[in-house]
């Protein structure tokens, strides 16, 4: 073999070791859009366990959500573990925090105080960590009871993403 072979053979074996690392990289991150209509609306104590008691009032007040969008733009790398996320929901957009809850993707966006168009709380989108269910919901103070939480969500509350992961933290 001539040098001038041998030299083309090993800056090819380096080039294709370096470009290796940054090809599976690439690979780790996930992109997405997703977009969620809301679907239900579920009352919450202080602790954040149900109150069905008041959902007859949450529903009374926020039944104008249901069925409006939320879109979230998310990038999630799988190996490093970086990971942002934007929700949009009725013309405003939220940059959300990731929440570093084991087995799913979540993020959020807490206020205090509410904004002055809406009581929001928070505003939170879920993925598995498989990238194959997504959930977005909204917690809004309710008007007439301070201490009651108004969950309105695209997915059933206590509907998990993976099976083996609840979303819900028990109640205390």
């Amino acid at each position: 073999m001539s040098m001038k072979a041998l030299f083309r053979l090993l800056c090819a074996a380096a080039i294709s070791m370096l470009l290796s690392p940054m090809a599976q990289a690439a690979g780790d991150v996930h992109r997405g859009v997703v977009t969620l209509p809301l679907r239900t609306i579920t009352a919450l104590n202080e602790t954040g366990a149900p109150d069905p008691a008041m959902n007859a009032a949450c529903q009374k007040e926020f039944q104008p959500l249901l069925g409006k969008k939320v879109r979230t733009e998310y990038v999630i790398n799988t190996k490093t573990l970086m990971m942002s996320a934007k929700s949009y929901f009725e013309g405003h957009s939220y940059p959300l925090s990731a929440l570093g809850i084991a087995g799913v993707y979540a993020f959020a966006k807490y206020f205090n105080p509410p904004p002055a168009y809406l009581p929001l709380y928070s505003v939170q989108f879920m993925i598995s960590t498989q990238f194959t269910q997504a959930r977005s919901r909204l917690a809004l103070h309710l008007a007439q009871d301070p201490k009651t939480m108004c969950l309105v969500s695209s997915m059933g509350m206590m509907m998990p993403l993976d099976a083996s992961v609840p979303l819900q933290a028990p109640a205390k």
